[in-house]
């Protein structure tokens, strides 16, 4: 089996399984509680807060353990506005952003909001766009800081810039899900006031999140409970994938995976057919989209015949089928979004896998461009 669908899903790393495995069975206390038990529980999310928080120069008390990387974003945006409704009524969303982000931009313009979408021009924000409408009536920005769909990186500190620049006191918010681990992330440079992380995309659980709140931001809790993670995550903590977290997160910084990643990028894009439209503009080098002359379902289920794994998109758009809106918001044209696929590495890769699916892809290809 050769799995190229990273970008949606990680295989999580041996150590986090037997991480997440020893804390179910030992250390299994309810954090809450005050004896032995629930202190020992304690104390591993303590340590994980600190490994998460030092890791982008952060500090211990703006770091929340979520259930989910979208549940970080809903909370992001939702929350900030809700608390803060004296801030302002404009809200900027990039229109290329995963469904998390996206639907609640939706939610919000039919419900009293100003949302206005940031278009994206030539692979990058349309920053003469974003220079005009960035204005004191804005409250919010929400810009993603990779593209889950395409690899493409936006500068998240040149819209800090712009805001600093106007004197303007909109707050910042980016969906680092597909960025954190894979670049360098420093609270003091990167200029996000809100950010969100995701487990399963670095090789921890799928069920476990995080949201950095720069200290001095006020949100909203989006549900009600017994008031954990300081009241904005209500709910008993899930001990065993919060330590998970933490450990797939010791491992990316010990093992700095990105320069692999981009090597298989490399390798993939050397050895495919230059007749292949190619879809990601500035990509980080974790994803690769490009564009085959069948549709990407036929394409998935041919690849998958062969043992390789890859994906249409989103996991959270595909299954829903019409039109790619991601790749119409970076100019794909309609005939490229019907036969995207995406490409999406991870360490546990190797150029040997990168060859043969590349091979099998061109294959595909030239097949049906002789048909």
């Amino acid at each position: 089996m050769i799995y190229l669908d990273n970008a949606t899903t990680t295989r999580p790393y041996d150590s986090v399984i037997e991480r997440v495995k020893e804390v179910l069975s030992v250390h299994y206390g309810n954090p809450s509680s005050l004896h032995r038990m629930g202190i020992d529980a304690e104390n591993i999310i303590s340590e994980a807060r600190k490994t998460v928080a030092d890791s982008i120069g952060a500090k211990e008390t703006e770091i929340y353990f979520t259930p989910s990387g979208t549940l970080a974003n809903n909370t992001a945006i939702l929350g900030y506005l809700r608390r803060n409704k004296h801030k302002g009524n404009k809200v900027l969303i990039s229109s290329v952003e995963h469904a998390s982000v996206y639907n609640i931009g939706k939610y919000l313009s039919e419900n009293g909001y100003l949302v206005e979408w940031i278009p994206i021009k030539d692979g990058e924000p349309d920053w003469e766009w974003l220079d005009e409408h960035l204005d004191e009536e804005t409250a919010l920005v929400s810009m993603m800081a990779v593209n889950n769909e395409t690899g493409t990186v936006f500068d998240i500190s040149a819209i800090r810039t712009i805001i600093d620049k106007k004197g303007l006191k909109a707050v910042l918010h980016s969906d680092c899900i597909q960025a954190y681990g894979k670049l360098p992330i420093s609270v003091r440079d990167f200029g996000a006031d809100l950010m969100s992380f995701s487990g399963h995309k670095i090789g921890a659980p799928k069920g476990i999140g995080v949201l950095y709140v720069k200290k001095g931001v006020l949100l909203e809790p989006m549900y009600l409970g017994g008031g954990q993670e300081n009241n904005l995550f209500s709910g008993t903590e899930n001990v065993a994938n919060i330590a998970g977290f933490s450990e797939a997160v010791k491992i990316f910084q010990k093992e700095k995976p990105m320069e692999k990643m981009r090597e298989l990028s490399q390798t993939f894009l050397s050895c495919l057919s230059p007749e292949i439209p190619v879809n990601s503009k500035h990509s980080l080098g974790t994803i690769v989209n490009i564009s085959l002359n069948l549709r990407s379902e036929i394409v998935l289920h041919m690849l998958e015949s062969e043992g390789i794994y890859v994906s249409s998109g989103s996991a959270c758009s595909q299954k829903k089928g019409g039109s790619n809106r991601v790749l119409e918001g970076f100019s794909v044209p309609k005939k490229q979004q019907d036969t995207a696929v995406r490409i999406s590495f991870s360490q546990h890769n190797t150029i040997g896998e990168v060859k043969y699916a590349t091979e099998k892809i061109n294959g595909i290809y030239l097949k049906n461009k002789k048909n």
